[in-house]
């Protein structure tokens, strides 16, 4: 039989998965409305748009790359350059 600690913990588990979920599709959203306004933009001043973590939002920016929607650019100096790929263009 589980302790009252034990439901505690899953629940706390349980929610921070939850909050995870709705964090992803939040920034998703807010991804999508920022590249439809612009052609290029550093990850650290999309992070910042966004209100979220630079690695939240370069894995967000990773699985919507492998749907072209964006492109990552990685110069030898500086963030990496999220660009609007061609999916997103074509759907404007």
């Amino acid at each position: 039989m589980k302790s009252q600690n034990d439901l505690t913990k899953l629940k706390s588990e349980h929610e921070k998965i939850d909050r995870t979920g709705n964090l992803s599709k939040n920034i998703e959203k807010e991804l999508l409305e920022i590249m439809r306004d612009n052609e290029e933009i550093r990850l650290d001043k999309l992070s910042e748009m966004i209100g979220a973590d630079k690695k939240a939002v370069m894995e967000k920016c990773k699985v919507l790359e492998g749907l072209n929607i964006v492109r990552i650019k990685y110069p030898l100096l500086g963030e990496p350059i999220i660009k609007r790929g061609s999916e997103l263009s074509r759907n404007e």
